[in-house]
């Protein structure tokens, strides 16, 4: 595979501005397997995954912009996401950070629509967007646009703008203690 690798792992466990959204014990788990796996020779080969653990909405979006935004046509760039998927009143996603209140979730937390506009933005033209949280499949809606043969087109063409997801668009996950859920899939 020509050009490089970027990543971006995101987790978000704890949120102090939130007492309806309980903490969560996998995230940060879930992000440190990934990155070692990641990191290794037989599996990734991505130099410097960024790694961010607890961070404000603001935080999150300035770093995946950087990460966008450095990309060139043939790099690879990974966005990886383990927390809280809230929607909102229209059933837009939006990604819990330490900063998310549930009344005010288009400012405090992070945006699919958003997320969406800066990979649109980025002259790579690989991308792939993993999401382990409630509602993740609701990103699909921001993702899927034209017929499904422009679609499959992109999926056997070697480049685009691929979305792998926890659940679907209406439901919650639970983890499982002690599982750290990305590493099954990838050890597979």
């Amino acid at each position: 595979m020509s050009g490089r690798r970027f990543a971006i792992l995101i987790a978000s466990s704890r949120f102090p501005n939130e007492p309806k959204l309980n903490p969560l014990s996998l995230p940060e788990k879930d992000v440190n397997g990934l990155r070692k796996i990641l990191r290794s020779e037989k599996h990734g080969y991505f130099d410097n995954p960024v790694v961010l653990k607890n961070v404000g909405s603001n935080k999150a979006i300035r770093e995946i912009h950087k990460i966008l935004n450095d990309a060139q046509k043939d790099d690879l760039v990974l966005i990886y996401y383990s927390g809280h998927g809230k929607l909102n009143s229209q059933g837009h996603l939006y990604l819990a950070t330490k900063d998310t209140e549930n009344h005010l979730l288009e400012t405090t937390s992070i945006s699919m629509e958003e997320i969406k506009r800066l990979m649109d933005t980025s002259r790579s033209n690989k991308q792939v967007i993993i999401l382990d949280c409630c509602y993740s499949g609701a990103a699909g809606k921001v993702f899927t646009k034209g017929s499904f043969d422009d679609q499959l087109q992109v999926v056997f063409g070697g480049s685009g703008t691929f979305l792998m997801t926890a659940s679907t668009g209406i439901h919650k996950i639970k983890g499982l203690p002690g599982l750290c859920s990305i590493l099954l899939i990838l050890k597979s």
